[in-house]
């Protein structure tokens, strides 16, 4: 790379080739520059560098946009020969123009073909609502057999003819159920299909014998429990009672 410092052997190879005792070069005879470093020299000339610059990319936009000399700022005039040279230009980048500039290039070349469609559109749209909203009372009268037989009035705009060829098979409800009408309705009970096993409910019943032993079981139970309870309250009472004795012979003592 040019802006690169080569390698020292490079560096002492050419100096070798070039020999010693030479004449000043042009750039060290420019006056102060040769004796003020690089750097320096970049800061005090950075006006000169910047108004260099500027004018290079105003003569950069001018040549893009199809005009000579400096870019002036003006209104743009509809059908003006500007326009004519700005839409003749093909759309890719151009020699010298920044990605920015082309993109506002393109920007305004497919603005106004975007603003027609976006205006097509929402016309259309206003147009079909419009349509729906006449042909309501003539879908009424017309029969249902009737449906390829569409009215002479009927608009052909794309939407219509979109939502003519969306329709399912399913219609929808005429009106919305309420949550309480279908729970609390009675169940359906329908007859069993032909697969559907059958049942024996006879085999969950018990036996007149079978209820007297258990409800004899359930009283034993209930009895050793209560006992239990009351042996363990008893003996309770009786630990409570040995500790309040002991309490009142130590209180005697010591009094």
């Amino acid at each position: 790379m040019p802006h690169k410092r080569a390698k020292r052997s490079v560096r002492e190879a050419e100096k070798d080739r070039r020999g010693s005792d030479l004449a000043p070069s042009s750039s060290a005879l420019q006056g102060d520059v040769a004796t003020i470093s690089k750097r320096a020299a970049w800061v005090l000339g950075a006006e000169k560098v910047r108004n260099q610059w500027r004018e290079k990319k105003r003569m950069q936009d001018g040549h893009v946009n199809g005009r000579e000399g400096p870019l002036k700022r003006r209104k743009k005039v509809p059908n003006s020969k500007d326009d004519a040279t700005d839409r003749a230009l093909p759309l890719k980048i151009m020699p010298g123009e920044t990605l920015g500039q082309f993109n506002r290039r393109i920007e305004d070349e497919l603005r106004p073909g975007l603003r027609a469609a976006i205006k097509s559109s929402s016309s259309l749209a206003r147009r079909a609502r419009s349509d729906g909203t006449k042909l309501k009372p003539e879908s009424n009268k017309t029969s249902v057999g009737k449906d390829t037989e569409a009215p002479i009035t009927m608009a052909l705009s794309p939407t219509s003819t979109k939502r003519r060829m969306t329709k399912t098979e399913f219609d929808t409800r005429p009106k919305m159920t309420r949550l309480n009408d279908v729970a609390m309705a009675p169940p359906a009970l329908g007859k069993a299909t032909r697969k559907a096993p059958e049942r024996n409910t006879g085999t969950g019943v018990l036996s007149i014998e079978q209820k007297q032993e258990m409800e004899a079981e359930r009283e034993r139970v209930v009895r050793r429990y209560r006992e239990l309870k009351e042996t363990k309250r008893l003996q309770y009472e009786g630990k409570k009672s040995v500790s309040a004795k002991r309490k009142w012979t130590d209180e005697d003592e010591e009094s």
